[in-house]
C-alpha cells in the first residue's frame, strides 16, 4: 500500500505540472475560470472544481498525502560545477616612461594634441628645424590636418595647413607661429605677444609680416622670378593683402609668388610677365624706383616699321623674311610690334583669318610639349593647325628662349614670348585678318 501511494503521488505531482502550463496557455483566449475548494471528511484528500465560464463544468478530485515525503520528489538534476582555472598573480604595472621629445623617429608617442596641449618659445616657419615644430604640428593634427609628422622640420605641406587654419580663424594667413598665431593655439609661452613695430625693418622674419594694403610700402628694384632681396618681402606683403597665398612673406620670389603676381596682372588687364617695375609697381603704389623708359619713337619702314603692302584695315600681319608681327588698327595706327620664331616659307603667303584659339593646347606627336594662347588662322601643307601661341614647354622647360625670338625656329606655328602671346590672345578674336608675308 505505501508503495502505490508513492507512485500515486508521483503520478499527480506530472499530471498536475501538466495541467497547469494549459492553463496558463488558454489564459491568453479565455476568461478566468472559477475554482472552488471542498474539504472532504478524510483529512488526507481535497476536492477541486473547477467552473469555466460556460456551463460545462469539470471536476477533479486529487487524493494526496497530507505530508508527502521528501524522498517522494525526484532530486533535482544538477550540473556539475564549473571550477575557475587558477589565475596567475599579475605583476605591478610598471610606471609610466614620461614623454619626452628628443627627436622625430620616436613616432609612436607623437599623436595629436588638442589646443594647448604644449608650448613652444620660438617662432617656427618654413623650414624651421626644432622640437617647437613637433608642438605645433601635433596641435595641427588634433584639429584634423595631415601632413608628413609630426616631426622636427616645418615643411610646406606643414606651412599650408597652418595657412588654412589661419584663414579660417580670419588671421593673416602667412604660415608663421608666433606670438599671435601661437596664441590662439594655446601654446604659446608669453603671456602677452610683444608690440608691433610701427615701421618693421624689412627683411627681419617675426609675425608682422602681414598682408598689407596697395602702397603700404615701397620699393626701387625691379623684382620677378628667383629674385632674392628685401623689395621681395613689400611685394608680397601686398600680394597678401589683395588676397594671394604663398609661401613667405620672405626675400625670396618664387614661382608660387610669381603665378599670383601673374593673377594679379592679368585681372588688372595688363600683360601677365610675373615681373614687379614701374608699371606693375606704379599699380601696386609700391614703386619709388626710376621711371619707366619712354616708349619708342615710331619705327620707320626697315626698322621695324609696317612692311609696304601688308593689306589693310584691322589686321595682324606677319613677316616670315623678319620674324616679326605687327598689330594694326582700322586707321592704320600699329599698336604693337614683336619678334617672333615661325618658319622661312610656312604658312603660304596669302590673307587669312582666325578661325580657333585656345587657351591650353599641346603637341599631338609629343603630348609633352605643351603651350598656351593658342590663336589659330591656318593650316600648314600637310594638314596641321598654324597659329601665334608662347613658346612651348617640355616639363615646364621652354623650348627656347626670348632671346632666340626672331630666328626661324619653330616647327609651324608662331612663337611669342608669353607676355606678348597673352596681348595677342586679347587683342587677336575669332575673325580677325591676318596677312601672311
Amino acid at each position: 500500500m505505501r508503495r502505490s501511494r508513492r507512485t500515486l503521488t508521483f503520478g499527480l505531482l506530472c499530471a498536475v505540472a501538466t495541467i497547469v502550463p494549459a492553463a496558463a496557455v488558454s489564459a491568453q483566449t479565455e476568461p478566468e475560470p472559477t475554482t472552488t475548494t471542498t474539504a472532504l471528511p478524510d483529512p488526507t484528500t481535497t476536492t477541486t472544481t473547477t467552473t469555466p465560464p460556460d456551463p460545462t463544468t469539470t471536476t477533479t478530485t486529487t487524493t494526496v498525502p497530507a505530508t508527502v515525503p521528501l524522498e517522494t520528489v525526484p532530486p533535482a538534476t544538477v550540473p556539475p560545477a564549473t571550477v575557475p582555472a587558477p589565475v596567475a598573480p599579475v605583476a605591478p604595472a610598471a610606471p609610466a616612461a614620461p614623454v619626452i621629445v628628443v627627436a622625430a623617429h620616436e613616432a609612436e608617442y607623437l599623436g595629436p594634441l588638442p589646443l594647448g596641449g604644449c608650448s613652444i618659445s620660438t617662432v617656427v616657419k618654413l623650414n624651421t628645424t626644432s622640437n617647437d615644430v613637433i608642438c605645433v604640428e601635433r596641435v595641427l593634427a588634433g584639429l584634423g590636418y595631415s601632413f608628413e609628422g609630426p616631426d622636427t622640420f616645418f615643411s610646406v605641406h606643414s606651412v599650408n595647413s597652418l595657412k588654412v587654419w589661419q584663414r579660417g580663424q580670419g588671421i593673416p594667413a602667412d604660415g608663421i607661429v608666433g606670438p599671435a598665431t601661437g596664441g590662439l593655439l594655446g601654446i604659446w609661452q608669453t603671456a602677452t605677444p610683444p608690440a608691433v613695430p610701427a615701421t618693421p625693418p624689412p627683411g627681419t622674419p617675426g609675425e608682422y609680416l602681414g598682408p598689407l594694403p596697395l602702397g603700404g610700402c615701397s620699393i626701387s628694384t625691379v623684382v620677378k622670378l628667383n629674385t632674392t632681396s628685401n623689395d621681395v618681402i613689400c611685394v608680397e606683403r601686398v600680394l597678401a593683402g589683395l588676397g594671394y597665398s604663398f609661401e613667405g612673406p620672405d626675400t625670396f620670389f618664387s614661382v608660387h609668388s610669381v603665378n599670383s603676381l601673374k593673377a594679379w596682372q592679368r585681372g588688372q588687364g595688363i600683360p601677365a610677365d610675373g615681373t614687379v617695375g614701374p608699371a606693375t609697381g606704379g599699380r601696386l603704389g609700391i614703386w619709388v624706383g626710376a621711371a619707366a623708359p619712354p616708349p619708342p619713337a615710331t619705327e620707320e619702314p626697315g626698322a621695324y616699321g609696317l612692311p609696304a603692302n601688308s593689306g589693310s584695315g584691322r589686321r595682324v600681319v606677319y613677316s616670315r623674311a623678319e620674324q616679326r608681327i605687327w598689330a594694326v588698327e582700322s586707321d592704320g595706327t600699329v599698336v604693337k610690334t614683336h619678334a617672333v620664331s615661325g618658319r622661312r616659307f610656312e604658312p603660304y603667303a596669302g590673307t587669312y583669318r582666325v578661325y580657333s584659339r585656345s587657351m591650353y593646347t599641346y603637341s599631338a606627336a609629343d603630348p609633352t610639349i605643351k603651350w598656351r594662347y593658342m590663336v589659330r588662322f591656318a593650316y600648314g601643307p600637310a594638314g596641321g593647325r598654324i597659329g601665334f601661341h608662347e613658346i612651348p614647354t617640355r616639363y615646364g622647360v621652354p623650348l627656347q628662349s626670348e632671346r632666340q625670338l626672331g630666328q626661324p625656329l619653330s616647327g609651324g606655328c608662331v612663337r611669342q614670348s608669353t607676355a606678348d602671346a597673352e596681348w595677342m590672345w586679347n587683342w587677336a578674336g575669332v575673325g580677325t585678318t591676318v596677312v601672311v608675308l
